[in-house]
């Protein structure tokens, strides 16, 4: 996942970290911005709560999605959104234009599915 903007703060204090360590959804926000052409696009910002089997610690991760697309959210409300782990997959090897890069779903309950331009941590936290 070094493809992944800042992924050091990750592997820094997680480094085992994989995709089943996210367990559990906790913030989303979904906004219009700009990006570095000044193009209106579509950003979205998702909390995690991150637990390895291997370590005991816990950690909060705010992950940003930039220029979303086709973007899916489903069965998310009450307090508790479970998340088996999800999947970031590249679709360069599928020659799809460079504003859906990635694909982003998760691989258990498709509660949340999406494509990408570039994803990044933008921060974590132990809790």
């Amino acid at each position: 996942m070094e493809f992944i903007k800042n992924y050091h703060l990750i592997s820094g204090k997680l480094p085992s970290f994989g995709e089943k360590d996210l367990k559990l959804v906790v913030s989303v926000s979904y906004y219009i911005g700009y990006n570095e052409h000044y193009d209106e696009v579509s950003f979205l910002e998702v909390g995690y709560i991150l637990e390895s089997n291997i370590e005991s610690n816990r950690y909060k991760l705010l992950l940003k999605f930039n220029e979303v697309n086709s973007l899916s959210l489903s069965g998310f409300g009450g307090a508790f959104n479970q998340m088996m782990g999800f999947k970031i997959k590249d679709m360069r090897d599928h020659s799809w234009e460079n504003d859906q890069r990635y694909y982003v779903h998760d691989y258990e309950n498709d509660i949340m599915k999406f494509y990408c331009k570039s994803v990044e941590v933008l921060s974590i936290d132990e809790l």
